[in-house]
């Protein structure tokens, strides 16, 4: 018996793509990474208005805190003046080191095993800039850690991801084989090579998102 048409149509769009495919996609287009410049959160920085009197991607201190002077802080990138440099990127996924207190890669099995978040520290860059006379003069520049964001298993910040599984510290600590096939590798870090990935880790927990539609 033949299949109805919208089947056939089904059957051939998931036996070319996965079922989180899209979930993969969508978070791939929001994260800074390095092949995609224009992500989501760059864009957003870029536009992002504190107040009717700021430029895009600036916020201005109160003048009555700064002894009169016009200090304006820039969190976007500034195209029209050359800036096209990021200025929001991630680390890959990592948690505190009981022993030296500083940040180690996670795998997502550690998550899982410890119960722990699967996120990575995300950084945003501020520079400071002196406009009391009409021009702007640089005062500073600072890289802000402003709090951590989840990954999403297999995407681009995953360390499961081709681009990040040869990170020199993940080779060091799990002893991967340069030379070892990818699915090889997933294998040592305890990852199932089929798992399509497209969810996160939240206290050792894996939490699928569950596209709904509204009808009302």
């Amino acid at each position: 018996m033949r299949k109805p048409m919208f089947r056939e149509v089904v059957d051939a769009f998931f036996s070319e793509q996965s079922l989180t495919a899209n979930h993969l996609e969508s978070y791939n287009r929001l994260v800074p990474t390095k092949d995609n410049p224009e992500n989501l959160m760059q864009r957003i920085l870029d536009t992002l208005r504190i107040s009717d009197t700021d430029e895009p991607g600036t916020f201005s201190l109160d003048p009555a805190k700064t002894r009169g002077r016009k200090i304006v802080i820039r969190f976007g990138r500034n195209p029209k003046e050359g800036d096209t440099e990021p200025t929001i990127w991630m680390d890959l996924p990592s948690r505190k080191d009981y022993v030296s207190s500083e940040n180690v890669i996670i795998t997502p099995m550690e998550a899982r095993q410890r119960d722990l978040d699967y996120h990575a520290l995300l950084w945003v860059r501020f520079t400071i800039y002196d406009n009391t006379g009409g021009m702007m003069i640089k005062l500073g520049q600072e890289e802000v850690p402003i709090g951590y964001f989840p990954v999403m298993v297999k995407s681009k910040m995953c360390v499961l991801h081709p681009d990040n599984i040869n990170n020199p510290e993940l080779v060091r600590r799990f002893k991967l084989p340069p030379d070892a096939p990818y699915e090889e590798k997933l294998k040592m870090l305890m990852e199932d090579p089929l798992d399509p990935g497209g969810y996160f880790i939240v206290n050792g927990s894996e939490r699928v998102l569950v596209a709904i539609e509204d009808l009302a």
